[in-house]
């Protein structure tokens, strides 16, 4: 018989109360993660009672029972199982979450699209929550998250409104009873909700399609396209054409004939360098124009200018004694 049977019961009980008191402190910080089927009751023991290491392993030990009929319990013993609850706990915790499958053993999966339309109010834009629609009058779609997963919420649940082309407009509830504002998503927009009971949903048209799912939804809607278009460049042309006119002081075209210009080409127009070194050669878009200085470009002996015009027919030269040579270049088919 050790010493502690022989302890009277009242010593006996303060002695506990006392160990518990001094060494042990309840769990701070510590929430079950969302869908734990455990609640944890143990406060966690940070510090062990001095004790027999050999009395941890007898469990949980009744102590003796006088006649009174009160009972007493190790302290060693109660703060070893009260510590091995909570590794259990915890480990239970983080089995479920890092399982592949759901606690329910299914995952939440929709796919539906609106079966009525209901165009925003501008006036009220909420519509009844209760307002369910049959299929003729107008209303809320429904997504029954809980009752699918046979009594279990959707942790998160991403919902993706698929479209055609109209947004959707949803409420969200975590217990069946009171439902979230109306919130609209966008054609192709997703979202994240988190302990969903339930959802629903309805857009201004008939047929929009919305996806909803425990698992993450990856939205198909960018797309790498690698374009088979081939840049579009000036090829060279095979030939040119040159001439060299006298630029008379009334003024003339460049050459008696049309000769057009290929498109990405331009004409090369010089004063020759061999003109006198006071001459001019004076450039426009009319015979008019070479005569009226605001108008007009002025070449001296080796000046040039490059014009991207349809046709050397567009310019007109006039010179300032009536002798200077005019040279010209451009690309030809």
């Amino acid at each position: 018989m050790s010493k502690d049977d022989l302890m009277p019961d009242d010593m006996s009980n303060l002695y506990s109360r006392k160990a518990k008191d001094k060494h042990i402190s309840h769990l701070q910080g510590y929430i079950p993660p969302s869908g734990s089927t455990k609640t944890l009751n143990t406060a966690l023991v940070t510090t062990s009672p001095t004790c027999n290491i050999d009395d941890t392993g007898k469990g949980i030990v009744v102590g003796y029972k006088s006649p009174g009929g009160s009972t007493t319990s190790d302290p060693c013993a109660n703060y070893t199982n009260g510590l091995l609850e909570q590794i259990i706990q915890l480990l239970t915790d983080i089995q479920t979450n890092l399982s592949s499958t759901s606690p329910s053993g299914s995952w939440y999966e929709f796919n539906g699209v609106t079966s009525v339309a209901t165009p925003p109010d501008a006036i009220n834009p909420y519509q009844d929550p209760n307002q369910i629609t049959d299929g003729i009058k107008p209303g809320y779609n429904v997504g029954d998250v809980n009752n699918q997963l046979h009594g279990r919420n959707a942790p998160d649940l991403w919902i993706v409104n698929d479209g055609p082309k109209n947004s959707m407009y949803i409420i969200t509830s975590s217990d069946g009873k009171s439902f979230s504002p109306e919130f609209q998503v966008g054609n192709g927009e997703r979202r994240l909700i988190h302990d969903v009971y339930e959802f629903r949903f309805r857009s201004a048209v008939a047929g929009n399609a919305l996806r909803a799912s425990e698992r993450e939804i990856v939205a198909p809607y960018v797309s790498i396209v690698t374009s088979t278009i081939t840049p579009v460049g000036t090829a060279n042309e095979p030939n040119f054409t040159t001439n060299s006119v006298i630029a008379i002081i009334g003024g003339t075209p460049l050459t008696l004939v049309s000769i057009p210009i290929p498109n990405g080409f331009s004409i090369v127009v010089r004063a020759n360098v061999d003109n006198g070194g006071a001459t001019r050669v004076y450039l426009a878009n009319s015979i008019a124009n070479t005569g009226i200085a605001a108008n007009r470009v002025t070449l001296a002996p080796g000046d040039s200018v490059s014009l991207t015009i349809s046709d050397v027919n567009k310019i007109f030269v006039r010179g300032s004694t009536g002798v200077e040579v005019v040279d010209w270049i451009v690309e030809q088919p």
